[in-house]
């Protein structure tokens, strides 16, 4: 191409071309060049064709058509982003309150007690469950309303005593006549155990509720909010930060903790509620309750008393392969004439 300067000026002078491989190679695939010159070249005789600039302006889009592909194909980032359609940050109802004192206390569990059943969640220093201390504790028994009682933060001048407050919880978390919501329950109830207490009474767990009902979609709070609510959560990374400036939930204000972790338990309450009539709908109540929620204490006791290994079995059957993968490897550099990297 450089001496020729095109595909014609080197089949004109095809005779010229010194090396005889290259010209034998250049004749025999001549259609075949040519073919794909054809291929690669913008064809601009395209009569009547007609080109108007304005058209390609970039115009106003049909959201509501988009909104229901979106919807459609559960484009749920999408939805997110669509302009118009963001989820709405606070709640259409929303009470939430700060318990310091005993007497708010004792009127919380009064509540609690008589209550058709509720939502809590908790607030630790870890997202390992056999590590975690707890921080806070909210409670939801009514959308809308919801409680937070600290008693792990650092920098608090006042909080209730973490050990009066479990020991005053046992009884009503234990009782199996209370039913009790949450998601992904069985962290909290891992750690509730960690702390003496056997959480008792009909349990639901949204995130599997919401597994039930859509199981190839996720299942975060997140996006259970805001697909069921049209809400937009505080997430925990607003929370407590990420990097280098990332600090722990116990060094956060009561205030922000309290907004934060009500609001989990809010909005636990409000997606049960709705997610137990639409269990009953589609016939997945009795898989929920009598399978998958059964199925949550033995996986969660299983992953508390851990795998015991017998660590001499396991060198001498790693010692063994080892000598059958050599043993292998030999015959296969063998048949294939030389060495080579088998695992390349």
């Amino acid at each position: 191409l450089q001496e020729f300067g095109s595909i014609d000026g080197i089949y004109a002078h095809l005779s010229e071309i010194r090396i005889l491989k290259v010209r034998e190679n250049l004749r025999e695939a001549e259609a075949q060049v040519r073919r794909n010159v054809r291929l690669v070249t913008i064809g601009t005789d395209l009569d009547g064709v007609t080109f108007d600039p304005q058209s390609f302006r970039l115009k106003d889009w049909d959201r509501a058509g988009l909104r229901r592909l979106f919807e459609e194909l559960e484009f749920k980032r999408f939805l997110v982003d669509l302009p118009g359609t963001t989820p709405q940050k606070s709640l259409p109802k929303k009470d939430y309150h700060l318990v310091l004192q005993s007497d708010d206390w004792k009127a919380l569990l009064k509540k609690l007690e008589a209550s058709e059943g509720f939502a809590f969640d908790l607030e630790t220093t870890s997202v390992n469950p056999m590590e975690a201390s707890i921080v806070g504790l909210s409670f939801s028994c009514q959308a809308g309303e919801a409680y937070y009682i600290p008693v792990g933060h650092t920098k608090a001048s006042l909080q209730l005593l973490k050990e009066k407050v479990l020991d005053d919880l046992r009884p009503i978390l234990t009782n199996p006549k209370i039913p009790k919501y949450g998601q992904n329950l069985k962290y909290d109830l891992t750690i509730l155990r960690r702390y003496g207490i056997e959480v008792a009474g009909t349990l639901c767990d949204t995130m599997l509720a919401s597994y039930l009902l859509k199981p190839d979609w996720q299942h975060n709070m997140e996006l259970l909010a805001q697909e069921y609510l049209g809400h937009q959560v505080t997430t925990y990374k607003d929370v407590v930060g990420t990097g280098q400036k990332e600090i722990n939930i116990s060094d956060v204000d009561l205030s922000t903790a309290c907004e934060y972790s009500c609001e989990d338990a809010d909005v636990t309450f409000r997606l049960h509620h709705l997610f137990v009539p639409k269990l009953k709908a589609e016939n997945l109540d009795g898989l929920f309750l009598e399978m998958e929620m059964p199925l949550l204490k033995v996986l969660m006791t299983m992953e508390m008393n851990g795998v015991l290994i017998d660590p001499k079995a396991l060198k001498a059957i790693s010692e063994e392969y080892e000598g059958k993968m050599a043993v292998l490897e030999e015959r296969i550099h063998g048949l294939a004439g030389g060495p080579f990297n088998l695992n390349s």
